[in-house]
């Protein structure tokens, strides 16, 4: 999955749940598969970053998890994956100059 579709789908979920989590008791029997999917897509895209290995991937009971929480999870993940794409093009030069020497 591509970088840009993984930056929206975490932008809609952190819109409705910053309204949602304010007002509504809200249960996450499926979001966190959503998470998951959406954390190891981008560990797969970006192996080498560091600060996308150290995201959890939530698993077992995930009762205990708010929406508070969930929000900030796919907020950092968005705010990793944005900081990603704006890295790349000097990431892609300086990978094409060394290789030049």
């Amino acid at each position: 999955m591509k970088d840009e579709m993984m930056i929206r789908m975490s932008t809609e979920t952190c819109g409705v749940l910053a309204n949602v989590g304010k007002h509504y008791p809200i249960e996450f029997r499926y979001l966190h598969h959503s998470y998951n999917a959406l954390l190891q897509a981008a560990q797969a895209n970006h192996p080498a970053d560091a600060f996308l290995r150290a995201l959890p991937k939530l698993e077992g009971d995930i009762s205990d998890v708010s929406p508070q929480e969930m929000h900030i999870l796919f907020a950092q993940l968005r705010i990793a994956l944005e900081s990603l794409q704006e890295s790349s093009p000097g990431e892609a030069a300086r990978l094409a100059a060394a290789a030049d020497r």
